[in-house]
């Protein structure tokens, strides 16, 4: 689960991101795995969290309400 704005923030997200990629492991995967996801206009982006996949979405929000944040 990813969170591209936890704050809900609607002024100081970064402008101009109409993508997401993600790369499940960074370090055991090449980079052709990467997956490209668009995002829809407008899309507001500050500080977004990542949660691990888990066997239940109460559980892939618990991790990613602990994940640090990243600019």
């Amino acid at each position: 689960m990813i969170d591209l704005d936890p704050s809900g923030a609607t002024a100081g997200t970064a402008p101009g991101i109409d993508e997401m990629n993600v790369l499940a492991n960074g370090d055991h995967m090449p980079s052709a795995e990467t997956r490209n996801f668009p995002l829809g206009s407008g899309t507001k982006v500050l500080k977004p969290k990542l949660g691990l996949y888990s066997a239940t979405v109460a559980r892939a929000v618990a991790s990613m309400q602990q994940a640090d944040t990243r600019s």
